[in-house]
């Protein structure tokens, strides 16, 4: 669930409407601090839910030619992973860094589902903000079947994703093979926020990678976006993205991930556009 759950995440198509252009953006006005807030809340929401779809996707891959990989979650109790997390944005002449850790225990196991706690402390423009801890459970297909103690704050569209295929539906496949790819349509939406669009997925080469943490043979997703737009109170934005994250070979434990993202912001009369770039790294895996 890293990648929302962390957010750690996160790209045919089912978008219901033609986007409307962004109005010119002004040249001298600076946005005000409450269109800034809007701004960044959505940028937030966007990531997540990119990230959600990175690693606690669940879906049918059809059958293709390349070498098989082996798929479903295969943790064992006790185990910790603890990954470094990096990100950076530029947007309308201000820049934001990110920087911190993810740590990630496997608390238990029924048989059916794993229970996780993951949590997320980090350092934004060099302060410390406030760590954040979750609770989750997660069956072996990388369905998330239950969040115990999600903040209020994103409870809301957490349970929008829940409805989205490929997040509310177990397909119960146990192999893949380099070469294939499928796509996850996004169409959702409240009162307050929508998102529609596709994700793209590819399965590429299976790889031994070396880093801190040790060597892991791992398979590669690579990630892009079709025509991804969001809403939320008046503020809009579209996401270009594309990456990778490798998990390991047998167990789908997440290795590391690279994404690059283009986004542009429109509301109050202004749109600008925002370099995003996001990186997760295995540092430490501690066993049970």
């Amino acid at each position: 669930m890293w990648g929302v759950k962390v957010w750690a995440e996160s790209g045919g198509s089912s978008v219901s409407g033609e986007p409307v252009p962004p109005p010119p953006a002004p040249t001298s006005v600076e946005p005000t601090r409450k269109s800034r807030k809007k701004l960044y809340a959505l940028l937030g929401i966007v990531l997540i839910a990119v990230l959600i779809s990175v690693v606690v996707i669940t879906f049918f891959v059809p059958r293709g030619l390349g070498e098989t990989i082996p798929y479903g979650f295969n943790y064992a109790v006790g185990e910790k992973m603890i990954y470094d997390l990096s990100m950076s944005a530029n947007g309308n002449g201000q820049s934001v860094s990110v920087t911190g850790t993810i740590s990630m225990e496997v608390l238990s196991f029924d048989g059916d589902n794993y229970t996780i706690n993951e949590t997320v402390s980090f350092t934004a423009q060099g302060v410390q903000q406030q760590e954040v801890s979750l609770t989750y459970r997660m069956n072996k297909f990388g369905q998330t079947t239950d969040v115990l103690d999600l903040p209020s704050e994103i409870q809301s569209i957490y349970s929008m994703f829940r409805s989205v295929p490929g997040f509310g539906s177990a397909f119960n496949k146990t192999e893949a093979r380099v070469g294939e790819s499928f796509q996850l349509p996004l169409d959702l939406g409240n009162s307050t926020f929508s998102m529609s669009g596709t994700i793209n997925y590819k399965f590429g080469e299976v790889q031994n990678v070396t880093m801190a943490a040790g060597t892991y043979k791992t398979f590669k997703i690579e990630i892009s976006t079709n025509d991804v737009h969001a809403s939320i109170s008046g503020v809009s934005v579209s996401v270009n993205m594309h990456g990778w994250i490798r998990q390991e070979y047998g167990t789908c434990r997440p290795i590391d991930m690279n994404l690059e993202a283009t986004e542009t912001v429109s509301g109050q009369g202004q749109s600008i556009t925002i370099p995003v770039s996001m990186q997760m790294t295995l540092r430490q895996y501690i066993k049970p």
